[in-house]
């Protein structure tokens, strides 16, 4: 049984065509987290890319590469990752355009 559910949303609003990173907060040490959802979206334009990474030390380990083709649609990524000692999940939105407002939501619970 889930002992702490997390959902923490997201938002950047992109100041040109540098990437732009959202970052949940750090996870809980030496627990196990189960990620199971994340969801991406440029609201504002489409043709976009979005990289999905977890950052476990001092390093970035990316997971998924999410092409949003449509304006204002969620694309996500759904599979149940366990990590430990886990620093959050990072999401890279690449060549954003200027004043892009971009969001990202992430689910998952603690393992007891």
């Amino acid at each position: 049984m889930p002992k702490f559910t997390l959902l923490e949303e997201m938002q950047g609003i992109a100041p040109g065509v540098t990437t732009i990173r959202l970052r949940t907060q750090k996870f809980a040490d030496n627990q196990l987290f189960c990620l199971q959802h994340v969801a991406v979206r440029d609201v504002t334009t489409a043709a976009k890319t979005a990289e999905v990474g977890l950052i476990i030390g001092n390093k970035t380990v990316w997971i998924k590469t999410l092409v949003l083709t449509t304006a204002n649609v969620f694309y996500t990524l759904e599979n149940q990752i366990y990590v430990k000692s886990c620093q959050g999940v990072v999401i890279d939105f690449l060549s954003p355009t200027a004043n892009d407002v971009l969001q990202a939501n992430v689910f998952g619970y603690y393992v007891d």
